[in-house]
């Protein structure tokens, strides 16, 4: 996942928010959580910052949170606004990219 700013005129990119945000890479520290543990419930990433509170154009997807129950990996997202037709291909595809980058992670840890 290709984790470089978003172009410039583009406000955000998931990419970009879930692999090098404001504090790091949230994407990595969800992975070393489950790592360390399998039943945390801190295995949560945050898409907004302190700049979409105001924005005219924030992130659908505000919160992906983790779980693994058994051999699953579950992935609980909560998303503010959720445009089928328009966005939908952009909103999906952090969600499987993540789940499958922190599964392959965990298998190989």
């Amino acid at each position: 996942m290709d984790h470089k700013p978003p172009p410039e005129g583009v406000s955000y990119s998931y990419s970009h928010r879930l692999r090098g945000f404001i504090y790091g890479d949230p994407l990595e520290a969800v992975i070393r959580r489950l790592g360390n543990s399998l039943r945390t419930r801190r295995a949560v990433m945050v898409t907004w910052g302190p700049q979409d509170v105001e924005s005219k154009d924030p992130p659908c997807i505000t919160v992906i949170q983790f779980l693994i129950h058994g051999e699953y990996l579950d992935v609980y997202t909560y998303i503010r606004s959720n445009d089928m037709f328009k966005a939908w291909p952009y909103t999906c595809t952090p969600w499987l990219t993540s789940q499958t980058m922190s599964r392959r992670d965990l298998l190989n840890a």
